[in-house]
């Protein structure tokens, strides 16, 4: 019959009181006290935490021989706390068992899936209905190989622009996507998000959208004849930060009777410029005031202002009928009364320029009685202020 009797040492760690990210060498001696036998073999096991880590085939030559076993562990594979190892010597159906407690020390570190957006920054001007280039610079924070990482920037629109990028841990890289400039909006949200079927990151981004902002200066009213060609005229201005294109529309009743000359106008910033809008309102129009707006399709800018159409100058319309002569005595008979006056008054300065021709010798013009009379009156205003003040 087989009889043998062993026993395992003390089991001592090198390092003693290790710490996380060490590599642990533990060594345990067994030895044959008794056997039946000569050689004997003796298969010794070590386990950590219950977990078989290290097997040993031992073969004495003789009783009291001594063999020491010894392996080693990395503590990452184990863990940062309080751990069990146990070694086991089986021989002729017998089990020796020794254990002994340990801690490893320190903050256990998990690998990690990790990406993150570090920056996202345009590389031209967002002028409005233009494409620009957005530079999206991604991280790998973990620990693991990113494989098919997909890097996509999504608009208001739900458009979306994307590509496929692979990212080693700790490296960091650029990537470009075109994107368009929306054409309505002062501020446009894009949304950047980076993700594989493992790890995912989103950062949001507002796009200042760089437009022209036309302004429109006109007059509170403007005053136009019926059944006559007029021309009335607004000031448009561009006070945005780049050149625009605007395009100009009038809405109200009177647009029916308006017409812009440059209904489209492209202003620099900071350009002005001034519109003429040709008018023709219709005889049948009734006088009034019309209220119409003038509208920069596309933006806000907006004025509203008024149309005051008014009656045309007539002039008198002669009378006509049987009674035509009864109707134009009035008239000529104040005409008739004015020449005469002004015939005896022609008569009177003609007398008084023979007369003063005779005494002096000296001969005179008609417009010299006219000079000479003109320069009596003045003399006679000037005593009577002098008089009177």
């Amino acid at each position: 019959p087989c009889d043998t009797n062993v026993d395992i040492g003390l089991i001592s760690l090198n390092p003693e009181e290790p710490e996380y990210g060490d590599v642990v060498t533990v060594t345990a001696p067994v030895t044959l006290e008794y056997s039946s036998r000569q050689p004997s073999t003796v298969e010794v096991e070590a386990y950590i935490d219950g977990r078989l880590w290290k097997s040993f085939m031992l073969n004495f030559d003789y009783i009291g021989q001594t063999i020491n076993t010894q392996f080693t562990f990395d503590t990452k594979k184990v863990g940062a706390g309080v751990h069990e190892i146990t070694y086991k010597a089986y021989a002729c159906d017998k089990c020796e068992k020794r254990s002994r407690p340990f801690s490893i020390s320190g903050v256990e570190k998990v690998k990690v899936h990790c990406v993150n957006i570090t920056r996202v920054e345009l590389l031209q001007r967002p002028v409005a209905g233009s494409k620009v280039q957005m530079r999206v610079t991604i991280e790998n924070c973990g620990d693991y190989y990113e494989y098919g990482l997909h890097v996509k920037v999504r608009d208001s629109q739900e458009v979306s622009y994307e590509q496929l990028v692979n990212l080693a841990p700790g490296e960091t890289r650029d990537v470009v996507l075109e994107v368009k400039v929306p054409t309505k909006k002062t501020l446009e949200r894009l949304i950047v998000n980076a993700w594989n079927s493992l790890v995912s990151a989103k950062k949001d981004y507002e796009m200042t959208v760089l437009t022209g902002m036309p302004f429109i200066d006109a007059k509170e009213e403007y005053v136009v004849e019926r059944g006559k060609n007029e021309t009335i005229s607004f000031m448009l201005r561009n006070v945005g930060e780049v050149t625009d294109t605007i395009r100009l529309h009038i809405e109200g009743i009177p647009a029916n009777w308006m017409n812009i000359t440059e209904p489209v106008v492209t202003l620099r910033p900071g350009e002005e410029r001034e519109i003429t809008v040709k008018v023709y309102v219709p005889r049948t129009i009734a006088e009034g005031l019309y209220k119409f707006k003038i509208v920069a399709i596309g933006s806000k800018a907006e004025v509203t202002s008024i149309l005051k159409v008014v009656k045309p100058f007539e002039w008198p319309k002669l009378p006509t009928g049987m009674f035509s002569v009864v109707a134009w005595l009035p008239l000529v008979a104040a005409v008739l009364l004015a020449l005469l006056l002004v015939a005896l008054l022609l008569t009177t300065l003609a007398k008084k320029r023979r007369r003063e021709e005779t005494v002096t010798g000296k001969s005179y013009s008609f417009f010299d009685d006219c000079c000479q009379s003109f320069a009596k009156l003045k003399a006679k205003w000037s005593r009577w202020k002098e008089e009177s003040f």
